[in-house]
């Protein structure tokens, strides 16, 4: 996976997908975090990033999604668990069969999937809850995924660390 350090800053290659149904989209959270993300992973090398997707989305929610356009192309810069992290993401529309099955939860309940020492939980949320009392990162996708872009954005997100 694209993920290393280089200077004390932990660079990752992400892809996530933007799964709605109606005015809900699809989260996960990893087990012990207070935070939420769209589902998806990191990019092997020499994978392209629409590949890495539909791979990752295979292996967390076992259907076979189809990955649309990139969304959203994100640099962001943050602190997580004291590690200071610069992230490049790409966000794609993604569909899934019109029956997915898998471990694709239906709305009200929650699926989980061991990826590794990670338990990955898969919960729909209210496009109206996200940034009161569901915390997402980032953050710009509270609003941003009621209002996708009609073409692909190119964003940064800069989440500063704190002075001492």
């Amino acid at each position: 996976m694209l993920s290393f350090d280089v200077d004390g800053v932990r660079f990752n290659l992400r892809v996530a997908g933007v799964i709605l149904a109606g005015d809900h989209v699809l989260l996960n959270q990893i087990a012990g975090t207070d935070y939420w993300i769209l589902p998806g992973g990191r990019v092997e090398g020499g994978e392209a990033t629409g590949a890495a997707l539909h791979r990752e989305l295979q292996e967390e929610l076992g259907v076979n999604v189809q990955v649309g356009r990139l969304l959203w192309v994100v640099e962001s810069f943050f602190t997580l668990q004291g590690r200071w992290f610069h992230e490049l993401g790409f966000y794609y529309q993604v569909t899934l069969p019109d029956s997915p099955g898998g471990r694709v939860p239906a709305r009200g309940q929650s699926s989980h999937r061991q990826d590794g020492p990670n338990l990955l939980t898969f919960r729909w949320f209210p496009l109206g809850d996200l940034g009161h009392g569901v915390r997402l990162l980032p953050p710009f996708l509270c609003e941003a995924l009621a209002h996708p872009p009609v073409t692909t954005c190119h964003l940064v997100y800069r989440d500063e660390p704190a002075e001492s």
